[in-house]
């Protein structure tokens, strides 16, 4: 079976997530927040005898400065997530593409 994510930014997915899912999938939240969250997961998944899943951060934030979209990952690196999903979005959804690759050349 492949990986489940659950998604959602409150408790109840947490809670979801923790009994059912192999990683936690968030929307747009901070690094902070996203370390909070995996602190509750943690609570929640020893309540299930199941390992903590992981976090996948999906649409954050990111500064425009390559540097500083980089060092903002970093964060996320820091706060426990595991993966960042940057969706394409607008007319112009090849730029977020280049931007994407902007970042990783800044790391």
């Amino acid at each position: 079976m492949p990986p489940v994510l659950v998604a959602g930014n409150g408790t109840a997915a947490r809670r979801r997530a923790a009994a059912h899912s192999t990683s936690w999938m968030s929307i747009g939240l901070t690094p902070e927040e996203v370390s909070a969250g995996l602190a509750q997961l943690t609570e929640l998944a020893a309540e299930h005898a199941r390992p903590v899943p992981t976090a996948t951060v999906v649409a954050p934030i990111l500064d425009a400065d390559p540097a500083r979209a980089a060092a903002q990952l970093a964060a996320y690196a820091d706060a426990g997530t595991e993966r960042v999903i940057l969706p394409p979005s607008g007319p112009d959804w090849h730029a977020t593409f280049e931007t994407a690759s902007k970042i990783r050349t800044a790391q």
